[in-house]
């Protein structure tokens, strides 16, 4: 089975851009109020949202030691 091709003939990715032209960055803190810190990222078709609550006290089966 062939390799697809990466580039068209006329020099183009397959979503649009030139071999040197990067994809769009965009970024942004604190997108969740109640939380102690936020983030969101977005590069081309991948998207992250991360969020910290903490620290807090360890309750339950795994505060005990063994």
């Amino acid at each position: 089975m062939a390799a697809p091709e990466l580039l068209s003939d006329e020099g183009y990715r397959a979503d649009g851009r030139r071999p040197a032209e990067l994809r769009k960055v965009r970024a942004r803190l604190g997108v969740f109020a109640q939380a102690d810190g936020s983030a969101y990222i977005e590069q081309g078709n991948t998207k992250v949202l991360a969020a910290v609550y903490g620290p807090h006290e360890v309750s339950g089966p795994l505060a005990s030691p063994w």
